[in-house]
């Protein structure tokens, strides 16, 4: 009988169905099953807190919130919570709360970021060119959404313009539609239609420095009035626009995903 004990006790094919017996157990205890719904976590806003991010907004930009840019804040908000909660959950810090802007640039960069901009090759700028071929042409007229802040804080304006550049335009907000060059100038100054004519279309731009503060535009529109810029001419603009829309359908597709692990609850 021992000499049987001592044959299995030195049995090489025990020790390892022992050595994988003890690994799943660990692991079973250790690590939730991925096959279990997660639980979705609450993000609690008070009536209070969402009133106080409007009145700070309207004293920092000095114009009107309205009912749709409210919601953005709060939707801002929200996902600012959510993303810190995230960063928590991958562990990027240790629970300390000074370091929450960081963190949160770290979710941003993060989400942007998923697919890498470095497989950005010509073949794929030239493919996106061809598609959007009509905003590289001379333009005669524009037509554009705007926020004229009376802020001369970049900084601040800055903040108002990364808070929006994912977005659609909003509602009810000032235009102008079919202006030309000319009559841009007119209006808005030299420097203003330099910049406008000569910017991305369907999108927030940043921040244009007026007299007395900034306007940020979203060129809803153009017409042009001759063929298209070449390929080659504008490949360094293509660039660019290209990058932004790949950082854009990158942090939507991530906020999508966000929105699956948490809540938004308002408190009355």
């Amino acid at each position: 009988m021992k000499a049987i004990i001592n044959k299995i006790y030195h049995e090489p094919l025990l020790h390892f169905l022992l050595l994988g017996a003890l690994v799943y157990i660990y692991y079973t205890l250790q690590i939730p099953s991925v096959q279990s719904s997660p639980q979705k976590s609450k993000i609690v806003l008070t009536q209070s807190q969402a009133e106080l991010i409007k009145q700070n907004f309207e004293k920092t930009y000095h114009i009107k919130a309205s009912q749709a840019i409210t919601e953005i804040l709060i939707e801002d908000i929200y996902m600012q919570q959510a993303m810190i909660q995230e960063a928590y959950r991958l562990q990027l810090y240790k629970n300390d709360a000074k370091i929450e802007k960081i963190l949160l640039q770290k979710m941003h960069y993060i989400l942007q970021k998923e697919q890498s901009l470095q497989d950005i090759d010509e073949k794929k700028l030239y493919q996106y060119y061809k598609k959007n071929k009509d905003a590289y042409g001379l333009r005669k007229s524009i037509s554009f959404y705007y926020i004229k802040v009376q802020n001369r804080d970049r900084e601040e304006v800055e903040k108002l313009y990364n808070l929006l550049k994912f977005h659609k335009p909003l509602k009810n907000l000032k235009k102008e539609s079919q202006k030309s060059k000319k009559e841009i100038i007119k209006s808005y100054g030299n420097y203003f239609a330099k910049q406008i004519f000569n910017a991305p279309i369907q999108r927030w731009l940043p921040p244009i420095a007026t007299q007395d503060g900034f306007i940020l535009p979203y060129i809803y529109k153009t017409t042009i009035s001759s063929a298209p810029s070449s390929f080659e001419e504008v490949e360094e603009r293509v660039y660019r626009d290209y990058k932004f829309a790949i950082q854009k359908e990158n942090y939507l597709t991530q906020y999508k995903k966000l929105h699956q692990r948490y809540i938004l609850y308002k408190e009355n």
